[in-house]
């Protein structure tokens, strides 16, 4: 076999991907990096969730290391959840050529039953109750902005005994007036949000801790550059400068 004659083409490292960002950044993730780095939570995490995260990253140009996605294994026996922050949504939406801004805040209902709409997240709870949050969404050549409003009973994260989780509990006005916003932000431009959720829409996560500090990326192992084999020579044909010199005198009559 002339196996010594044969090429071995470059190969990619399995289980490394190339990430571009929409920024322009480009960096390496492998299954070792995220397992190691970019798992919240505490559990652990299979290789399938790895995969998924590391394809969405990929996909959708999103940077872990700048926390703009997150993997979050709350329980070793529950499914991974991957959220993305809200700067994402603005970053994005901001992108848009149509884009002209937005406003949100909550709804609230008063003493006597009466619904009414606040800018932002301020309310007296002595004598209004949260019952939802609203967002707008203004695009160019729309003649009404884009609205979205959303339930409070719909998204407030509860334990498994029913009591409201720790974040919804302490914050729950800033927390649905964020859930109808990426809402409206969504619905506007689905092509570039569709798919996205933050972690307040995940009420199974909501009460993790996120570090939102943005890191340096790891390296990922590099792919290992094969290079042509030179033919190998039979080990009959080696033979060392001393052989072949005395071979040639003994062929030719030399002392």
């Amino acid at each position: 076999m002339a196996v010594g004659n044969a090429i071995i083409k470059k190969q990619s490292t399995p289980g490394v991907v190339k990430v571009r960002t929409s920024d322009g950044k480009e960096f390496s993730l492998s299954a070792d990096i995220v397992r190691k780095y970019l798992v919240s939570g505490g559990g652990n995490v299979n290789d399938e969730e790895i995969r998924m995260f590391m394809a969405l990253c990929q996909y959708r140009g999103l940077n872990p290391w700048t926390r703009d996605v997150y993997l979050i294994k709350y329980g070793s026996n529950s499914p991974a959840a991957m959220v993305v922050s809200k700067n994402v949504y603005m970053r994005r939406a901001q992108r848009q050529p149509s884009f002209r801004g937005y406003k949100s805040g909550i709804i609230v209902q008063d003493e006597d039953g009466t619904a009414i709409k606040l800018d932002g997240t301020f309310y007296t709870p002595e004598t209004q109750t949260l019952v939802g949050g609203w967002a707008e969404v203004y695009i160019e050549g729309w003649n009404v902005p884009l609205f979205e409003s959303v339930r409070l009973e719909e998204y407030i994260g509860r334990k498994k005994d029913g009591e409201v989780n720790g974040q919804w509990a302490t914050r729950p006005a800033t927390m649905i007036q964020k859930v109808a916003l990426v809402h409206a932000l969504r619905e506007a431009y689905p092509e570039e949000l569709g798919g996205l959720y933050v972690q307040e829409e995940v009420s199974d996560v909501v009460d993790v801790i996120l570090d939102e500090t943005p890191r340096e990326p790891q390296e990922a192992p590099k792919a290992v550059e094969a290079r042509e084999q030179p033919p190998m020579m039979p080990k009959t044909a080696q033979r060392s400068p001393e052989s072949v010199s005395s071979g040639a005198s003994a062929l030719f009559g030399g002392a």
